[in-house]
């Protein structure tokens, strides 16, 4: 009866801890649960103060949302505690990306910005500057500027072959041949004369120039008269030529005492036979000029 007791009375026990085990099994998600819940309709709240009755997000004062607002900020930042070579890269690497993409004003721009913030003693960026700007230009057909360009990029860097070979070719589309054979020349010598396309360039500008120079000196060179042995020789080789027959006949000295009949012998037409005979060729065309001017009829013209 004793151990019957015991183990009747040892039931109520196992019962109550299956209880407590299933209480805390379901309690304790529902705990969990309800204070999420509660942390989340708090949380609404909060971001609904910073939003507009519209439901738009809460701009700052400047207009602008606060996360754009605090990039910007942060890269303004950043760029204070550049250096002002940093910087000045920073702007050409900008002026690249426009240049990339067409936007040469921009590129300009950019490259402008970039020339002002290097420091001076930087002259081989300075260069590169100068440079990238002149091939915005270019794009953009301002041969002038290309030229002026390239010229200050190097005066920091006189060794710059490809600056040398844009002004080069800037020079040649303005007409000034004598500073694009000076810049090409220059090339050809720091490539050591390896360079075909320099060395093609070269003889194109050269022969350009050299036609222009022909040109001028052609347009402005004065006549000059051979030798009067050289006249002379060639004009006995026309044996038939009434002028020279007749300039052979006359004689001042027989006119004067009406020994001929040749009228008018103070005319040009007759200087220049007298002068003929003294082998004055020089006189000749004018006379010849001066008769032919004349109002009366053209012994030159006639003979």
């Amino acid at each position: 009866m004793a151990a019957s007791s015991e183990s009747v009375g040892s039931c109520p026990s196992s019962e109550g801890w299956s209880k407590l085990q299933i209480g805390l099994a379901v309690g304790v998600p529902v705990v969990v649960v309800g204070g999420y819940l509660l942390y989340k309709r708090s949380k609404n709240k909060k971001s609904g103060k910073e939003q507009s009755p519209n439901g738009a997000k809460k701009k700052s004062s400047t207009g602008e949302d606060k996360p754009v607002q605090d990039k910007l900020e942060s890269q303004n930042d950043l760029e204070k505690e550049l250096s002002p070579l940093e910087k000045a890269q920073a702007d050409k690497n900008k002026g690249n990306k426009y240049f990339k993409g067409g936007r040469y004003d921009q590129a300009i721009h950019c490259y402008t910005e970039a020339i002002k913030v290097c420091p001076p003693e930087e002259k081989q960026d300075l260069a590169t500057f100068y440079h990238n700007r002149a091939a915005a230009y270019e794009k953009l057909m301002n041969l002038k500027m290309v030229v002026e360009d390239c010229t200050e990029a190097l005066k920091n860097n006189s060794k710059y072959t490809k600056c040398l070979m844009r002004r080069a070719n800037a020079a040649e589309q303005l007409g000034d041949l004598t500073q694009a054979l000076e810049d090409v020349t220059a090339l050809c010598i720091l490539e050591g004369f390896q360079n075909p396309k320099s060395l093609m360039t070269a003889d194109r500008v050269l022969k350009q120039l050299g036609q222009s120079k022909a040109k001028e000196t052609y347009a402005n060179r004065k006549p000059t008269m051979p030798s009067k042995h050289f006249i002379r020789t060639y004009l006995k080789a026309f044996t038939q030529d009434p002028v020279i027959n007749e300039a052979g006949t006359l004689d001042q000295s027989s006119v004067q005492n009406g020994e001929t009949d040749i009228p008018d012998t103070d005319s040009p037409y007759y200087e220049a036979l007298r002068q003929m005979n003294a082998e004055k060729y020089e006189e000749i065309i004018p006379n010849c000029t001066k008769e032919i001017d004349n109002d009366q009829p053209c012994k030159c013209m006639n003979k």
